[in-house]
């Protein structure tokens, strides 16, 4: 408990804050590419990933009685709020404060007999809280989750792309971040407690770097450093340029899961220590950072390459059409030339050597000389 008594506050209310007296926003995006879960199913599935996540959550909670915690869903093309739930729009004959999934205050009915239908992980001896995240945690995720192998069959249908699914390995995580950028700067201006409350972000990602998304990327990683919220990324599955970048730019941790197993362990052992608390602690860092561009033709990491002055894509090879890639905007002609034009290499002028000339007196003797007639006889010249 924060507060045994109201005498305790009293006794220190003017005394300085420590960093266990601020409350934390965690908020938590994690990708749900179905496709993806599937091939690394032999590793680690999605369910157990959900377990310890949950496990992560309730642990959070427990460390402050006003911890908040809030959870982002990437998904193929689109990011989605799954906790806290947001609410339905109020049609005729509905009530006005009705929502999607269960209700952060556990007082609407309809929601708790909808959550006791969810499979097994909640029971009703579970703190209040938890139970309420862990439910709509859950829901929310096994509903995008639906086309996964490994929990439900696939679906067959016409309009199902199985080469989306498992060829193409894509993530809204563009969007996901601006979600989070936007409900923690409401959380932080509509805070209702006089304390001051500290942010941060968590991102468990198994997809890999989407060259169209570099910029909007990158815009959220610049307006959460200007925030002072740092971006902790536990790796899966595979390796992201952007993501080591964003850890290394707002003061986070990147940590690329080796045995994912154990990945409760990782959790609770890592991204849970609060950054104020994190240089007492020896935690594991990133040495080498990635700091190169994607090339939005080759999707390959350059080192130099070509920059739109109109939508700022990066291109390392200029397209035949002469136009932008992005935005279609045409390049000029006379740029192109110059940019195109190979390097000429000038070959180095050699100094013309001056022929030496030979004169055969009369007398048969030789005499050689260069640009002037010396010793020669008078009778020759």
């Amino acid at each position: 408990m924060n507060a045994v008594d109201d005498t305790s506050n009293l006794l220190h209310e003017h005394d300085q804050l420590t960093p266990d007296d601020i409350p934390s926003l965690l908020t938590i995006i994690i990708e749900t590419h179905p496709g993806t879960w599937t091939r690394i199913s032999d590793s680690i599935s999605f369910k157990s990933v959900l377990s310890s996540l949950l496990i992560f959550i309730n642990a959070h909670l427990a460390l402050h009685n006003n911890n908040k915690v809030a959870v982002i869903a990437s998904h193929t093309d689109y990011a989605k709020f799954i906790y806290p739930p947001e609410p339905v729009q109020p049609t005729k004959g509905s009530a006005s404060n009705s929502y999607t999934n269960s209700i952060p205050n556990g007082n609407n009915v309809n929601s708790r007999v909808e959550s006791s239908n969810v499979s097994n992980g909640t029971n009703s001896n579970m703190y209040r809280q938890f139970r309420e995240v862990n439910e709509a945690v859950m829901k929310g995720l096994e509903d995008l989750m639906v086309p996964l192998a490994s929990d439900i069959s696939i679906d067959t249908s016409e309009s199902f792309n199985e080469h989306d699914y498992y060829h193409e390995s894509k993530s809204a995580i563009a969007g996901a971040l601006s979600l989070a950028l936007a409900y923690t700067n409401t959380s932080l201006l509509t805070n209702d407690d006089q304390i001051g409350m500290r942010a941060r972000f968590l991102i468990l990602s198994v997809c890999e770097d989407l060259s169209f998304q570099y910029i909007p990327t990158m815009n959220a990683i610049f307006a959460a450093q200007r925030m002072k919220i740092p971006i902790d990324v536990c790796k899966l599955s595979g390796d992201t340029i952007f993501l080591q970048q964003a850890s290394d730019t707002t003061g986070g941790i990147y940590m690329k899961i080796q045995h994912p197993d154990g990945l409760i362990q990782y959790l609770l052992s890592a991204f849970i220590i609060d950054p104020n608390l994190r240089q007492h602690v020896n935690l594991p860092t990133q040495k080498d950072v990635d700091f190169r561009a994607e090339c939005f033709v080759t999707k390959r990491a350059v080192d130099v390459a070509y920059v739109c002055s109109v939508c700022l894509c990066i291109i390392s090879i200029i397209p035949s059409s002469g136009h932008c890639p992005t935005c279609s905007t045409k390049f000029d002609s006379s740029t192109l030339l110059q940019l195109l034009k190979k390097p000429v290499v000038s070959k180095k002028k050699l100094k013309k050597k001056k022929k030496a000339i030979t004169v055969t007196p009369s007398n048969g003797a030789v005499v050689i000389v260069d640009d002037k007639i010396n010793n020669i006889p008078s009778s020759i010249v």
